[in-house]
């Protein structure tokens, strides 16, 4: 038999095992997998784009100063108290 004629194997993952880590679990993958692993490789160059740029903006500077200074603010307090 030709290996075109033979159907593809199916894909297996391993899974930590929590009650034995020296021993993973193996699963057979559904044939849906390819496609999950395609969605979570988007979500994941999404996020890795998305999440720097969240801190790079001005709203999120000037949220973290009044927070910072409200900190100072309570600090100072506290020290006179």
């Amino acid at each position: 038999m030709k290996r075109e004629a033979l159907p593809a194997p199916p894909d297996w993952c391993y899974v930590n095992n929590l009650a034995d880590p020296h021993q993973p679990s193996p699963y057979r993958c559904s044939p849906r997998a390819r496609a999950l692993s395609r969605y979570c490789g988007a979500a994941h160059r999404d996020l890795k784009i998305g999440i720097p740029r969240a801190f790079e903006t001005e709203a999120y500077e000037q949220q973290k100063q009044s927070i910072v200074q409200a900190a100072e603010k309570d600090r100072a307090r506290s020290w006179k108290a």
